[in-house]
């Protein structure tokens, strides 16, 4: 079971800055606490790196059509990073997509005023709680299902246990190597190549996969597999 002070001595082993049984003073932890999480923040805007979309269940309230988004918000969880296209409401076991609209289409939408089932929504990245604004006022507590980006891991102090899937500390300990060095030291050729090859793994394990399908005014009702001749 891993640490962040077992992260940042190893990270620091590697450029040199620490050798193996070293200890963080109390001035490096919280000077290297804050700057991983700042790191581990800066992953999580990359969806590559990102290795679930969480899907959490909120019952909308009628008459009302914003709602603040993060911890102690009328949506109580973890502030997303992003919310995912892929939001629904569940209303008598029917899915109902919400589609996400940037601000400029949501703006555009003629429903102000108007109650019903939303079909769109518009997420305000704002801080420290955001808000998602639908365009239609809810007149049933609907079940709402949100889908996002959350943090890949966040630490509030150095002994945290860390809870990351298989291959996340080699790509965090050799890439956090090399956000600490500058200012400090170079980085060795090996570290650069490690670090590279394990964010490699990382991101093609979390690479969505698409489905390739003809138009349907290309195939007809004819069905093409791609990996057939016909």
């Amino acid at each position: 079971m891993s640490t962040p002070s077992t992260i940042i001595v190893n990270s620091l082993i590697s450029i040199g800055e620490k050798t193996i049984g070293g200890t963080l003073t109390s001035p490096e932890q919280t000077h290297y606490l804050a700057k991983l999480n700042t790191f581990l923040e800066s992953c999580s805007t990359n969806r590559l790196m990102i290795y679930q979309i969480l899907e959490e269940s909120f019952t909308l309230v009628i008459g009302s059509s914003a709602y603040t988004v993060g911890s102690g918000g009328n949506f109580n969880t973890t502030r997303p990073v992003k919310v995912e296209n892929t939001c629904f409401i569940n209303y008598q076991d029917r899915i109902n997509p919400v589609t996400v609209a940037n601000e400029r289409n949501f703006s555009l939408l003629q429903t102000v005023g108007l109650d019903g089932m939303p079909r769109n929504l518009y997420f305000d990245i704002s801080v420290p709680l955001a808000t998602i604004y639908f365009d239609y006022t809810p007149d049933m507590a609907y079940e709402f299902h949100l889908k996002s980006w959350k943090i890949l891991q966040s630490f509030a102090a150095i002994g945290d246990t860390v809870l990351l899937p298989f291959g996340y500390l080699r790509f965090i300990e050799s890439n956090f190597a090399i956000e600490c060095a500058p200012g400090l030291t170079s980085v060795s050729p090996e570290t650069i190549k490690i670090a590279k090859e394990s964010k490699a793994a990382i991101q093609a394990l979390n690479a969505p996969e698409g489905i390739l399908r003809l138009d349907a005014g290309v195939a007809g009702r004819a069905r093409y597999d791609i990996y057939a001749d016909s």
